[in-house]
């Protein structure tokens, strides 16, 4: 670009600029999963570092790498002084590994093949109401990791970062009676409830989940100490869900499907619950004019999964049509929020919010994979 062009580029009108920002998106959320996937953050931890010896430490290109440090900079994730040495912003300590909270796995994630490909079919997704998962990999999204292990990997790394701080406000968030019974419907490897326990030592709990997600709750469960307070069983909540329990647990699982497969979950929950117990939900409520963040999330669920974030009265609905009653609504945290209710005979509702046979085996993985 000519000095010129460069002063001509700096004329532009604020939208104008702000059109060529939006568009420019893709490149942001490459040059982000190019400096995640290679570790940038953790190897610039110890100090400031120019771009021969982050592409030796590296094993790349220097002056390819190069170019991609200095868009970094203009994204606000790198800083570089007048020796050319590049280190971390506040922002750019965020894709550490160590941090918490921490976007390096969600960068991998978002910049991967496979959901990158996915979000290139949104516009087939529009026309046709498909899912553009399944279009562009011609699977479900589960399905489609069970014989991928590398994908599957980069998923379970990122659902395994966005979890631990979000469950653990969460669960804060709800008020739990001092003794009991929590049953955790399809809560993945356990996190939830294991967040669940530790702040309420008078609780047991008991987690159901697909055969294959058991044995690595157990040892997880094993790790916090909690073995003894939790039994696991072994279960898909679309044929049932376990009866006994004072609090049924739906921990980021009705957005993962539409409104005729979330009701079925949640009449199996109705049919086990006893007069009095609560249905805890935790999920991001979609408010009427969304911030970028969660309509992102909402297009999200739809192009890798066919499912949806729900206002308040379209959860309303949902839940009323399956006889609980919502009673309550409560922030807990970043973008979810989470919900209690119990059956229209002992009504008492409450949602909070923080920023997976019959219907085929694709589907069970689905779930696994929605965690």
């Amino acid at each position: 670009m000519t000095r010129e062009q460069a002063d001509a580029r700096s004329a532009l009108p604020p939208h104008v600029l702000e059109m060529w920002n939006m568009m420019y998106g893709l490149v942001r959320t490459q040059v982000l999963n190019v400096a995640a996937s290679l570790g940038l953050a953790d190897i610039l931890a110890d100090g400031a570092k120019d771009a021969t010896a982050l592409a030796q430490a590296t094993n790349t290109h220097a002056e390819s790498l190069d170019r991609v440090l200095r868009c970094l900079v203009s994204c606000g994730v790198l800083s570089r002084d007048v020796e050319g040495l590049y280190s971390l912003t506040p922002t750019g300590v965020l894709f550490r590994g160590d941090s918490s909270p921490s976007g390096r796995a969600g960068a991998i994630f978002y910049g991967s093949h496979f959901i990158w490909d996915a979000w290139g079919s949104l516009l087939e997704n529009v026309r046709t109401g498909k899912t553009a998962f399944e279009l562009a990999h011609g699977a479900p999204v589960f399905e489609y990791l069970s014989t991928r292990p590398d994908d599957l990997r980069i998923n379970t790394e990122f659902m395994t970062e966005m979890a631990g701080p979000r469950l653990l406000a969460a669960a804060r968030s709800y008020e739990f009676p001092p003794s009991g019974v929590v049953i955790d419907v399809g809560g993945g490897e356990g996190a939830m409830l294991i967040a669940v326990l530790q702040a309420n030592p008078g609780l047991r709990g008991v987690l159901l989940e697909l055969p294959e997600l058991i044995e690595p709750a157990r040892d997880l469960l094993k790790v916090a100490g909690l073995a003894d307070r939790c039994t696991l069983t072994a279960g898909d909540f679309f044929d049932g869900v376990p009866s006994g329990g004072d609090i049924y647990i739906l921990s980021n699982i009705l957005h993962d499907w539409d409104d005729e497969h979330a009701r079925r979950i949640l009449a199996n929950c109705r049919r086990a619950m006893n007069a009095g117990a609560k249905l805890f939900i935790v999920d991001a409520i979609m408010p009427e004019d969304p911030p970028f963040t969660l309509a992102a999330l909402d297009l999200q669920m739809m192009v890798v999964l066919g499912g949806k974030q729900r206002t308040e009265p379209e959860y309303r609905a949902l839940i009323e049509s399956e006889g609980f009653h919502l009673t309550k609504v409560v922030p807990s945290g970043m973008m979810e929020r989470s919900v209690r209710a119990s059956t229209s005979a002992c009504p008492s509702v409450s949602a909070s919010t923080t920023c997976r046979r019959s219907c085929g085996r694709a589907l069970a993985r689905r779930r696994k994979a929605c965690r």
